[in-house]
């Protein structure tokens, strides 16, 4: 079986997650269907610098919608990401997905569309859900 963490970038799963700027950010339920992913993403020329995968209490964390132990910068980014309810939303989404088990994606894209398109269908295609691309000015949520 493939190990996730052999294809994906050397992060720190306790660092503080800011908003993923021009990226495609969706979840895969569990391991296999996840490694599919990590695959096919690699097959397609994806690379450790444009891949993060959060999991588990590690990704709650990285991902701490409420901000404990950030500091000063990671709650003021926080601060301005719950002035919309959308965002909100999406931060609780993701705190409920991975309490859940599920892995959450993240590929940027530099605002390419069709690179959006293409993370989108291999996410998609690994049983992908909720995926939803971050602009540098909103998000667009594209499958639910």
């Amino acid at each position: 079986m493939m190990n996730i963490s052999q294809h994906t970038p050397d992060i720190s799963y306790t660092a503080f997650q800011y908003y993923p700027f021009n990226s495609v950010v969706g979840f895969i339920g569990s391991e296999d269907p996840a490694e599919a992913a990590v695959l096919a993403l690699c097959t397609a020329g994806f690379t450790g610098e444009t891949v993060g995968i959060l999991h588990g209490e590690h990704g709650i964390r990285a991902s701490d919608r409420r901000v404990k132990g950030h500091g000063i910068v990671g709650r003021a980014a926080r601060a301005l990401q719950n002035l919309s309810d959308q965002e909100t939303a999406l931060l609780q989404r993701s705190e409920t997905e991975m309490q859940k088990g599920s892995f959450l994606f993240r590929v940027r894209t530099n605002g390419n569309r069709e690179v959006m398109q293409q993370v989108r269908a291999i996410l998609k295609d690994s049983g992908g859900y909720f995926i939803t691309f971050y602009h540098a000015v909103g998000t667009e949520i594209v499958d639910n």
